[in-house]
């Protein structure tokens, strides 16, 4: 269900980025199938042509990843209509700043959701409130266990609380665990040392613990709250 979504989403908006950054407005361009072993020389070599300005190649690259772009736009807005709104607005900025980008060590997709994140943040500020629809919840009954219950429930209150922390938190707890970068990664991504991604990591767990158990936020948090984040917020993306 969430595919069929984000293809129906992305799919609208593919032509008017496409027209607005000068490249083929037919459609999706058919890119011979790549083996993951040369993935990561495949996505160098159409980074630094688009780097030149070669529009075909940002498309492959547009192509490439614009689901994955449109999924964590609506992860941090929770609505359709504004995901694919930043979604859009990500690539035509994406590829205003091509020229500029520089290879860091973190993929290149990386970088196109920190503009999505600098924009969702300025999304969150014109509206001055953070909108985060309810997740429909099972019924328990007849052979459907309880714990499907708890686990929508938990899966709301996760999500809720990530959107309270402050952006910058907001940005390194979802980098690394919803979008699954590694510190290192993460660290290039938005030009920080890995060691201040572990503390603002680190600070945002413990601040998640005193919203999510009640506790001081000042605690060291708990081992499972990683496992927590991750699974309680990915399954709260996936159901969507």
């Amino acid at each position: 269900m969430a595919r069929g979504m984000a293809d129906r989403a992305t799919t609208g908006m593919g032509a008017s980025v496409r027209s607005l950054a000068g490249m083929s407005t037919a459609g999706p361009i058919e890119a011979p199938e790549v083996e993951p072993r040369t993935f990561a020389s495949d996505e160098r070599r159409l980074v630094e042509a688009a780097r030149q300005g070669d529009a075909e190649a940002f498309a492959l690259l547009y192509d490439r990843h614009l689901d994955r772009v449109y999924r964590h736009c609506y992860y941090r807005t929770a609505s359709r209509p504004d995901a694919e709104d930043l979604a859009q607005q990500t690539f035509l900025q994406a590829w205003q700043a091509i020229g500029r980008y520089r290879d860091g060590g973190a993929p290149f997709v990386a970088w196109l959701l920190t503009i999505s994140d600098r924009l969702a943040i300025s999304h969150h500020r014109r509206r001055r409130e953070v909108s985060v629809p309810e997740l429909e919840v099972p019924q328990a009954a007849g052979h459907e266990p309880e714990h499907l219950v708890a686990r929508s429930l938990e899966a709301d209150e996760v999500r809720r609380a990530l959107l309270r922390l402050k952006p910058e938190r907001q940005q390194v707890i979802v980098l690394r665990f919803i979008d699954g970068f590694s510190v290192r990664e993460v660290a290039a991504a938005l030009g920080k040392r890995e060691n201040n991604v572990c503390v603002i990591q680190h600070r945002a767990l413990a601040e998640l613990r005193g919203m999510l158990e009640g506790s001081s936020a000042g605690e060291r948090p708990p081992c499972g709250l990683i496992d927590r984040v991750r699974g309680a917020v990915g399954r709260a993306v996936r159901d969507r």
